[in-house]
């Protein structure tokens, strides 16, 4: 850098003063006729003069810089830079430009390795011209080969220009930024704008989903996931091979239409042979720009069966399960109760099995049954492992620890399993019918009112509504645990009032619990019946709406005095019965004797609490056609006997039985309904498979539901060993890890990778908090077998799993770059940019310079001047001339 400076720059003025008294008299003084040669000299010295000390008079100073600046640009060259080559020239040259002084430019490019493109202070060459790696980009490595490039004694300056993205894991871009600081070297960036620009076309596999280890004929789905930057035609091919063999042949093809963005396209694959297969994906279309992302790897097994665990209390289970099986599964059976072995019940023993079936047992005669159910708990949530109920598992009226925690995994509720809450309304009838009539009629309703809120539990919600000329909420809905002496004194307290508005009472009640989150709401209207015959809201059309809502009504018909008519009912006991049985599918209680008031339990809304089991003939409903448990079944045989249940809110009901409450209104109930839980599957048949509950039905048609049924609950993936493993492939490297069920500080967990080249490596796991893991080379692209064995004392469990690299992740067309990335490991060093616009100039306590002032040189060059001036008056210039022309001669003599 060379500079030049002045101490005090206003002293420039000078010269005009100066100018204006030295050269204005002298242009005066001396007439345009003798202005001689003499006298333009002497004038050109005046100016001189005049510039010479003014120049002193401001302090004019020379300052050189000694100190060298060395700048490397450091480039990104890698494949998702390679359509802005030209763009990244420029800005090289811009870079260039805007050096300081005493400095030297060297470019270095990098992808995923790096290389000198252009020495310091050589000529510059365009990024073209690089032949680094370009199939990923390791900006961490690039940054400190670059910083082992500078010398001692020097101004050190690196420009890197990048989108951000490091596609390797091969040490920290943040830590390597922090050593350049460390080392004294300035890092600027300039964003490179790697993303798919408008006009640009690209379609590429991003993604798939499947799964990797299945089962023989269990359906099995490849989704493919195509990006797509424009929308047009495609072609997705689909090929496959055995794991040991060389070739790949075709095994379908589709052709289709994606659009701007995600695309979701699905294969069946093959399961009807068992062993190991490779598949490849692949998608062509007339206009992409990148042929590497095209292409995607993935390897399926199939196993051959299926291992089933089956728990029972009846030995003809275990020949109805292994006749439904038949060939395709490793079936175990246990008699609880008989001389069976120990049952498993630890999770490692419980993972192994696929499917988890209790038919008809008590499982509070097994050992180890808390552990046992929360071994199920952990295979079927965790590790994705089916769980199916069958027949009687006297869970019903039982308050035990062991029903509620299995209750808790199942679709429906048996017995005192049914914790949920519910809803329950009771309108009383207060108008003056039912006092005039006969004063005890209004006492047996608040008696009715307050047994039927006797028998409902705690955790139940409860609200009390009155009807007469008007319509009163008396008590909103409130936990009964938290009201029930204030709902007993609330009924106690009601008084008659003229008027009867049933329909109204009804429809202000439906407006207020038609949205309230409840599993069941049920209303009980206690009246004699009798209403306006001009009533405006008409109490059918509101049950109609009930109906609708799944609102049940049940009614309790209040009349102390035999009837008149033949039927032996009046018009009032008529319209409950109608709207609560025919309508609402609830009950009507007949009460018509006030000394039969102890006998009036609610029956039908007891059992609906306790449960029980249903011993007669009852038709099958299916419930879903569509759902693979019915497929190929369109109806089927009365059954004889099932256990009572009511299904959960997020469980899918296929078959259903009818439940008659009273001799006109069925209930559906549950015959056969499953939920997901976690990552599993839990499924219930209410009825047996063997003994007298099925003997409608004969073998061909329990061998098609029940094949349906254990084929539609098979594990989407096979799992057998006590913990999951995640694969998180990160570039070069890739972190492996598993996650036990149950943690044993003994445990030691060991990895084998095999790599597509036939390279071994093999180690040891790190355990840290909750997991063993373990951070591996995988260089290059294709399928690699990890082996993981887990164990501890005399337990071992080794897992074999695939994963492929489909293609380096420098060539996703669709991945994000954003300058955000840049500002995440540049932790506020240097200066980010979109365009070349940094200053590269250098701090002034950063150089070393010299400093020449021209102050005395300059006076005693004005002197100088003067005596020559004064010279050039004296003598003429010929005189002048004629003095060098005299020397001249006696030079020559």
């Amino acid at each position: 850098m060379r500079n030049i400076s002045f101490d005090n720059p206003y002293w420039l003025l000078l010269a005009i003063p100066l100018a204006a008294a030295l050269l204005i008299p002298y242009f005066i003084s001396v007439s345009k006729d003798n202005r001689s040669k003499g006298w333009l000299s002497s004038l050109i010295i005046h100016v001189v003069i005049i510039l010479c000390i003014s120049l002193s008079a401001a302090g004019l100073i020379h300052t050189t810089v000694k100190t060298r600046t060395k700048v490397y640009v450091l480039v990104d060259v890698s494949y998702s830079s390679s359509r802005h080559f030209d763009e990244i020239d420029e800005y090289v040259k811009e870079i260039e430009k805007k050096l300081p002084s005493k400095s030297m430019m060297g470019i270095v490019c990098f992808g995923k390795d790096t290389e000198i493109l252009t020495s310091a202070g050589k000529e510059i060459r365009s990024v073209k011209e690089s032949k680094v790696d370009k199939s990923s980009t390791d900006i961490a490595r690039a940054l400190d080969y670059t910083s082992s490039l500078f010398g001692a004694n020097e101004i050190k300056r690196i420009v890197l220009i990048t989108d951000g993205f490091s596609t390797t894991s091969d040490g920290s871009t943040a830590a390597a930024v922090e050593r350049l600081v460390s080392k004294g070297i300035k890092l600027d960036a300039i964003y490179l704008d790697n993303n798919l620009r408008e006009g640009e076309s690209e379609v590429q596999i991003s993604d798939i989903k499947y799964t990797s280890a299945t089962y023989i004929t269990h359906k099995s789905r490849l989704d493919v996931l195509v990006e797509s930057s424009v929308k047009e035609s495609i072609t997705l091919d689909l090929y496959s091979k055995k794991s040991d063999e060389t070739e790949y042949s075709h095994f379908d093809s589709l052709k289709t239409s994606v659009d701007v963005g995600m695309n979701i396209e699905s294969f069946d694959l093959p399961t009807d042979t068992a062993g190991v297969f490779d598949y490849k994906v692949v998608v062509s279309s007339d206009s992409d720009y990148s042929p590497y992302n095209n292409e995607y790897r993935f390897t399926q097994s199939v196993a051959e069966q299926k291992n089933v665990l089956l728990i029972t209390g009846k030995r003809a289970d275990v020949n109805a399960i292994q006749q439904t099986y038949g060939e395709g599964a490793e079936i175990e059976s246990y008699i609880v109760g008989g001389l069976s072995s120990k049952i498993p019940y630890t999770i490692e023993e419980i993972v192994k099995f696929d499917e988890i079936i209790l038919s008809n047992v008590d499982i509070r005669n097994m050992d180890n049954a808390h552990t046992f159910l929360s071994s199920v708990d952990i295979a079927v949530s965790q590790y994705g492992k089916s769980l199916i109920t069958m027949g009687d598992l006297y869970m019903r009226n039982q308050e035990d620890a062991l029903f509620t925690s299995l209750g808790e995994l199942l679709p429906v509720r048996y017995g005192n399993s049914n914790k949920d809450a519910k809803l329950y309304t009771i309108i009383i009838d207060i108008s003056r019918s039912m006092y005039h009539s006969r004063p005890r009629q209004l006492l047996i309703a608040k008696e009715a009112a307050q047994k039927f809120a006797s028998l409902l539990e705690d955790e139940d919600t409860v609200s009390l509504v009155t009807l007469a000329g008007s319509v009163e909420i008396v008590l909103p809905p409130t936990k009964l645990g938290d009201c029930r002496e204030e709902l007993y004194d609330l009924i106690e307290s009601v008084e008659p009032t003229q008027g009867t508005l049933i329909g109204a009472a009804l429809d202000l009640v439906y407006d207020n619990i038609k949205d309230l989150n409840f599993e069941e709401k049920q209303v009980m209207l206690i009246s004699d019946g009798k209403q306006f015959e001009n009533e405006p809201i008409k109490a059918i059309d509101v049950a109609e709406k009930m109906r609708d809502a799944n609102i049940t009504l049940s009614t309790v018909s209040v009349l102390t005095h035999p009837p008149q008519d033949p039927n032996g009912h009046t018009e009032g006991c008529k319209l409950l019965k109608h709207i609560a049985e025919d309508i609402c599918n609830g009950v009507n209680y007949d009460f018509l004797d006030e000394n039969k008031l102890s006998e009036l339990i609610f029956a039908d809304i007891a059992e609906d609490i306790t449960e029980s089991v249903i011993e007669k003939q009852s038709s099958v409903n299916i419930e879903i056609y569509r759902d693979d448990v019915v497929d190929g079944i369109l109806t089927l045989p009365d059954i004889y006997g099932y256990v009572n249940s009511t299904a959960k809110p997020d469980a899918t009901t296929v078959l259903s039985v009818d439940y008659y409450k009273n001799s006109t209104s069925p209930v559906h109930v549950p015959l056969y309904s499953y939920r997901n839980h976690g990552n599993g599957i839990v499924a219930s048949f209410t009825s047996s498979l063997s003994g007298d509950w099925l003997k409608g039905w004969n073998d061909d048609v329990k061998s098609q539901l029940f094949d349906n049924v254990f084929t539609s609950t098979t594990p989407k993936e096979r799992i057998d060993y006590p913990f999951n493993v995640a694969v998180d492939y990160m570039g070069e490297y890739s972190n492996i890890e598993i996650i036990p069920a149950s943690l044993n500080p003994k445990a030691k967990a060991s990895i084998k990778l095999t790599r597509p080249d036939g390279t071994v490596e093999e180690k040891e796991m790190i355990f840290n908090l909750n997991r063993y893991f373990v951070e591996l080379s995988t260089p290059v692209e294709g399928r690699y077998h990890v082996e993981i064995t887990y164990t501890y004392g005399k337990h071992s469990f080794t897992s074999s799993t695939y994963f492929t690299l489909p293609y380096a992740k420098e060539y996703d067309s669709f991945v994000a770059h954003d300058i955000v990335n840049i500002y995440g490991f540049m932790r506020g060093v240097g200066q980010i940019s979109k365009t070349a616009d940094i200053s590269l100039e250098n701090d002034k306590t950063e150089i070393d310079t010299y400093e020449l002032s021209f102050r005395l040189p300059l006076l005693v060059a004005a002197a100088v001047l003067f005596v020559i001036d004064v010279i050039i008056r004296k003598f003429t210039w010929k005189d002048i001339l004629g003095l060098f022309a005299k020397k001249n001669k006696e030079a020559t003599r």
